[in-house]
């Protein structure tokens, strides 16, 4: 009878080993990633010198507008004196008109500083967000004077291309 059990139990071990299947082992972690924001104007002219200060005279420059946020952003354009002040006589203004032109407008964006004279004169548009703003789009700032100047000595306006995340 001792033979029997040994064989019992020797073929009790196998049966017990293919019931209790090893527990599936589960394991992971969280990616993140982060892409900093963007909203910039690039290539700005540092200045623009006319070189005779009649009406009709038209100086350009290029620029370039990023922005990466989803919702767009908002451009303004803004003039500090509202025209280009005389340095000898703060009420003498040349008035212009500044054109900001750019494949992620809708339409040109306008200052005219016709009648302003005051300071901080702005005007502004949306643009939506997209592929060509994230990388950057080209643009161009044109600035036309609407009015000669009579007298002698200096003329001078900072002008700010101001782009705002949406």
């Amino acid at each position: 009878m001792r033979t029997i059990n040994k064989a019992l139990i020797a073929a009790a071990i196998p049966a017990i080993a293919i019931a209790a299947p090893a527990q599936a082992q589960v394991g992971g972690g969280q990616i993140t990633g982060v892409v900093p924001a963007v909203c910039e104007v690039q290539d700005l002219f540092a200045s623009i010198s006319f070189p005779d200060m009649n009406a009709g005279t038209t100086l350009s420059d290029g620029v370039t507008l990023t922005c990466n946020d989803v919702d767009g952003a908002t451009v303004t354009l803004i003039s500090s004196e509202g025209g280009m002040e005389s340095d000898d006589n703060e009420d003498e203004e040349i008035e212009y008109q500044a054109t900001l032109t750019s494949g992620v407008l809708a339409a040109p964006l306008v200052l005219d500083t016709t009648g302003a004279f005051n300071n901080d004169v702005s005007a502004s548009t949306t643009i939506a967000g997209s592929p060509d703003l994230a990388a950057g789009a080209a643009g161009t700032l044109e600035i036309e004077l609407l009015e000669s100047a009579s007298w002698a000595g200096g003329y001078s306006d900072t002008i700010t291309v101001q782009l705002t995340a949406s």
